[in-house]
């Protein structure tokens, strides 16, 4: 998962949304430039003898290549999150599992003869978990209440589909089929793992982990153990032959999360929520290494066929690759951050902000497409909002009731603000980047000195959850909404609330000001775009969409377009004087969390709560 896009550099094959490995051929869109950010890690596995990876992740898989660990590929075959993936043991058949309990099977070498093998079924969230035996005969998919769903596959027919529920009411969290036998473990939460026959649906062997919940199950590629990673930070091996307990592997673990044999079974790797991958000696339970160097929950490890390297994956947003011998990084990605709390950019437009909802913090530099940095959770931790200084050299975090502003340069804290005493909703610097102001549940807002946080002003708006906060472009107004519906102009100067706007929309979904002040744009998750004027508080002609609902909306910085996003990701361009439809094209694959223009009004970044966020040149034709 290496490169991260290069804006200018005309389409790198990465982003070129094609899927060189479906039955579909989506050509890239003429408008993107780049898109930045791949979707959180759900799953890894090494492909082709080792000289591609596949990443499984909530945009797609993406395949590397593990040479130069530059993106050969993206299949968006699937139409949701990729949740799995699983590979045979001579490395021809790839499985695919998606939220919504579709499984594919591909052709692992040459990433083709994609066919969907079966709509797995469960009664809960679908499936969380597959596999597929070694010799790619028999894939297996488990939901969350123990719905067990059985494919049985012949050359290119689906022979059998048979579905388990057990009688028991546990929960299960984790499957994985034996590599040569007709059986298979799983896990639920209450500490037990269960060997159960594929035909019959019988329990053979039952183990019981006396500590805390089991997360992962695995068999060793030789069938003769199988290993369990639990909430308490243990690992527990048992011998599949005679059930007996083998070892117990302890340390510094804190809850693992995933664990992976080598391809000899001679080593497994445990990977914990706390970042670190331990190594162990599978036969003896000698500690061999730690890899440390992910900063949150580990949520994917593969070792490479040739045992010299493991590919891991986090939800810091990153994707590593290891040297098994050396303990070390070789290569690091930070472009897989996950779904998208929101994002900012810096006024001179130089620079993206983006928080996920794992509370990761990213900087892109929109001219590259780069990631510039992803800030250490160990230091900047539990953050609700953020906000990026007008240059891009500072940054403002929330925590609960207490605001922090960083150096974006050195990542230490330039200033700790008086605590509110209540939770701060919302955040945004000013214009000029001198104030700050803040939105807290105590229903006050707040204007703050950014440099050295002194209070400057507060402002009692009786509006409780207040979920917008922006500043007019020329600083000396605020536009805030409130979970009421309601939208409401503060005049800063004054302490004035001049206009209170409200109207038939469901909630609001956006409010931005036009370039000179003058006009408030309010979206409602309806198929009308509101307009009104600041200074009057008279509402203008709205402007109606036909299709889904519209969640976001924005002037051209000429103020002769508006530019709006729907519930399914569709922008659409509308004269403002004649309200006209002059044109539409698809963004994001998911739902739009933010539209934004730089670089005088050429480029249009758009934010998808997918974990995207995309650049488009407004300046083409389609």
């Amino acid at each position: 998962m290496k490169t991260v896009l290069q804006i200018l550099a005309l389409l790198i094959p990465i982003l070129l949304l094609i899927s060189t490995y479906s039955d579909a051929q989506q050509s890239r869109p003429k408008r993107l430039i780049t898109q930045i950010g791949r979707g959180t890690i759900n799953d890894i596995v090494y492909i082709a003898d080792g000289e591609q990876l596949a990443v499984a992740t909530s945009n797609g898989i993406w395949i590397y290549d593990t040479q130069t660990y530059k993106v050969n590929s993206l299949s968006t075959k699937h139409s949701d999150d990729v949740t799995d993936l699983d590979i045979t043991s001579d490395g021809n058949t790839l499985v695919s599992l998606d939220v919504d309990g579709e499984i594919n099977t591909w052709d692992a070498k040459t990433l083709t003869n994609n066919r969907i093998v079966a709509q797995a079924r469960g009664s809960h969230i679908v499936p969380l978990v597959l596999a597929i035996d070694q010799i790619g005969k028999t894939i297996i998919a488990l939901d969350v209440r123990g719905a067990i769903t059985t494919i049985r596959i012949k050359e290119q027919d689906v022979l059998t589909t048979g579905e388990m529920r057990p009688p028991d009411q546990r929960l299960y969290n984790t499957v994985d089929i034996h590599p040569n036998k007709p059986i298979f473990a799983s896990s639920d939460i209450l500490g037990n793992v269960v060997i159960t026959e594929v035909k019959t649906k019988q329990t053979q062997q039952k183990f019981h982990v006396n500590r805390g919940e089991v997360n992962c199950v695995l068999f060793s590629p030789d069938g003769n153990t199988v290993a369990s990673g639990s909430g308490n930070g243990n690992i527990h091996i048992w011998n599949t032959n005679n059930g007996n307990l083998s070892l117990v592997l302890k340390g510094k673990m804190r809850a693992v999360n995933k664990i992976a044999f080598s391809p000899d079974s001679s080593i497994i790797a445990g990977g914990c929520v706390d970042g670190t991958i331990h190594l162990w000696e599978t036969d003896t339970g000698r500690p061999i290494k730690t890899l440390i160097g992910h900063k949150r929950k580990i949520t994917a490890i593969s070792f490479s066929p040739d045992f010299r390297t493991i590919a891991s994956g986090s939800i810091d947003g990153s994707l590593r690759i290891w040297s098994i011998a050396a303990g070390r990084e070789l290569h690091i990605d930070h472009s897989h951050v996950g779904a998208l709390n929101g994002y900012v950019i810096s006024g001179d437009g130089k620079t993206i902000a983006a928080l996920t909802q794992d509370k990761v913090i990213g900087l892109w530099d929109t001219s590259t497409g780069l990631n510039i940095k992803v800030f250490n959770t160990d230091t900047i931790s539990d953050v609700k909002n953020i906000a990026i200084h007008p240059h891009g050299s500072m940054i403002a975090t929330t925590r609960w009731d207490n605001i922090f502003t960083w150096d974006v340069e050195t990542e230490e804290m330039i200033s700790s603000f008086e605590r509110t005493g209540a939770l701060v909703e919302q955040i945004t610097f000013s214009p000029d980047g001198s104030t700050i102001a803040t939105a807290s549940a105590d229903r006050k807002i707040r204007i703050w000195n950014a440099q050295n946080a002194e209070l400057r002003q507060t402002f009692n708006t009786n509006d409780a959850n207040i979920t917008h906060l922006t500043y007019s472009p020329n600083g000396r107004t605020i536009a805030f909404s409130s979970r009421y519906r309601s939208v409401r102009i503060l005049d800063i100067e004054t302490g004035v609330f001049k206009h209170n706007f409200k109207d038939t929309w469901r909630v609001v979904s956006s409010i931005n000001f036009s370039a000179d002040s003058k006009t408030l744009i309010v979206t409602g998750r309806t198929q009308d775009i509101y307009l009104w004027d600041v200074e009057t508080g008279r509402q203008l002609e709205s402007r109606k969409v036909l299709g889904p609902n519209i969640v976001n909306a924005t002037f051209t910085p000429d103020m002769k377009t508006l530019v709006s996003c729907d519930s399914i990701g569709t922008i659409s361009l509308i004269d403002v004087k004649s309200g006209e439809l002059l044109g539409s094209f698809q963004g994001n694959r998911n739902q739009t969390v933010g539209l934004t223009f730089i670089s005088d009004g050429k480029v249009l970044v758009i934010g998808g709560d997918d974990g995207t966020i995309s650049l488009w040149d407004m300046h083409v034709v389609e």
